[in-house]
């Protein structure tokens, strides 16, 4: 389990919202077509707008981190209820960059 203290700063927010935000690391096959006409992946459109699907996709995913700071949340956390986490709304952050 990665259980980090809070920081009180930075980029948290709960998975729901982290769910509607753009991921770096998505890719989507059928996006766009290589000049020999086969699908390239990506997560952008050619002209770099984001690509609609190419989201976070929260605690699926081995870069999500969770905030757990009481000790109802760090059990939560533990016996890997997501559901409850998003219930007592506890926050998390990619961890691609790192802590916030």
């Amino acid at each position: 389990m990665h259980i980090i203290p809070s920081l009180g700063v930075g980029n948290k927010m709960t998975e729901s919202e982290a769910k509607t935000k753009w991921c770096p690391m998505s890719r989507l096959p059928w996006l766009e077509k290589g000049e020999d006409g086969k699908a390239v992946p990506g997560n952008r459109w050619g002209d770099g707008r984001p690509a609609e699907g190419a989201t976070c996709i929260g605690s699926a995913c081995m870069m999500w981190r969770r905030d757990a700071i009481t000790p109802e949340e760090i059990s939560a956390y533990e016996h890997g209820s997501d559901a409850l986490c998003e219930e007592l709304k506890i926050p998390g952050y990619c961890g691609l960059a790192g802590k916030p």
